[in-house]
């Protein structure tokens, strides 16, 4: 039972699983994208708010102004105190935030503030004349919440209560002035409002998609440069590793052939009767000078006696000393005394065969 739940644990994810797994991945790019975008515009609005209320504050003082002019009281006085009271307001505000920046969750909301100000304005003005004219105040609060926020919802919500404002007006003062004309202009003004909010909100949307693409390759590069420099590193590290192994190779070559060279024996390496190497000692012994011997078939230094008795030597790989008759260059011969014993010899398995020279009666 247990060695059953160890193979579950260890078993690869199944194809559902890591298709989940990317679900998940990509859910959560999304996510962080969406957050980001929407962090992205409030910061966009919260940067436009301080010049808004600024020249909201200066544009309602005209207006308190232009009411004592423009009005009779006591509409005059109602419309001018208001005016300055809204001047009053957004230059506070307008301080306030230039001393504490505006948190960016809250950029749309001061936003709102500021309409909401302008809304109470352009309304009592409205239904204190009770003259369509006035609609005009609405169609710019409309235009310009289009062109301030970068949130359908607050556009829709000045929108709507612009409207829900200008259709009390036109119910209430329907007998005067030409209301039916202002409601046209009303919509007219709500349709761009919103055909300008739209490319806005597509134009630092797609700004925004660029620029994330734009950090994701930097950070896909700056990883791709992180992996190939620690390639790099391992490469050096690896071939560093390699020069030390090759250089301690070629010192324990070089011993082991000071070694064999100074045996008084003759030594050979062959690969199933191919001569690889030889010693010194073994190429006076048969009279042969060292580059004659390799690639040289070892039979043709042994007497044909002798063929059999080395093929099952080879064979058998057996290291047990044995004799045999060796045949010099000159064609001499002389017995010999051969041990044999199987090595290494670059990723090669080879024999060694040590021969010591006997006299003739032995």
């Amino acid at each position: 039972m247990e060695e059953h739940i160890k193979s579950d644990l260890e078993k690869p994810p199944s194809h559902t699983q890591q298709e989940s797994a990317n679900f998940s991945d990509e859910m959560a790019q999304r996510v962080a994208y969406e957050h980001e975008l929407a962090g992205s515009l409030n910061e966009i609005v919260r940067d436009s708010l301080s010049p808004v209320y600024l020249v909201l504050a200066g544009l309602y003082l005209l207006y308190a102004a232009g009411h004592l002019f423009s009005l009779r009281p006591p509409k005059s006085y109602i419309m001018f105190a208001l005016a300055v009271t809204t001047a009053a307001a957004f230059f506070a505000v307008w301080t306030w935030a230039i001393r504490q920046p505006v948190p960016l969750q809250q950029a749309q909301r001061y936003g709102g503030l500021a309409a909401g100000f302008v809304l109470i304005n352009g309304l009592a003005h409205l239904f204190l004349t009770g003259n369509a004219v006035q609609s005009t105040n609405l169609m710019l609060l409309i235009v310009g919440a289009g062109l301030l926020f970068l949130s359908y919802f607050w556009l829709t919500l000045v929108s709507v209560a612009s409207w829900a404002g200008w259709f009390l007006a036109a119910t209430l003062f329907a007998n005067s002035g030409d209301w039916m004309h202002f409601g046209f202009a009303m919509l007219g003004a709500t349709a761009l409002s919103y055909i300008v909010h739209a490319a806005r909100m597509k134009a630092y949307a797609r700004m925004h998609k660029l620029r994330w693409q734009e950090r994701s390759q930097q950070q896909q590069l700056a990883a791709a440069l992180s992996a190939a420099e620690e390639a790099k590193q391992i490469a050096q590290a690896a071939n560093k590793d390699f020069e030390t192994a090759m250089r301690v190779a070629r010192e324990s070559e070089e011993r082991l052939r000071r070694f064999v060279d100074a045996m008084v024996e003759g030594v050979v390496l062959h690969d199933n009767g191919k001569i690889i190497d030889a010693n010194p000692a073994f190429a006076e012994m048969v009279g042969y000078k060292d580059p004659e011997l390799i690639g040289m078939d070892m039979r043709l230094l042994i007497s044909p006696e002798y063929h059999q008795l080395m093929a099952e030597v080879m064979q058998r790989r057996d290291e047990k000393m044995f004799k045999v008759v060796v045949v010099r260059k000159n064609g001499s011969t002389f017995p010999v005394e051969v041990r044999c014993k199987c090595i290494s010899f670059l990723n090669r398995n080879i024999r060694a065969a040590i021969l010591k020279e006997l006299a003739q009666n032995e």
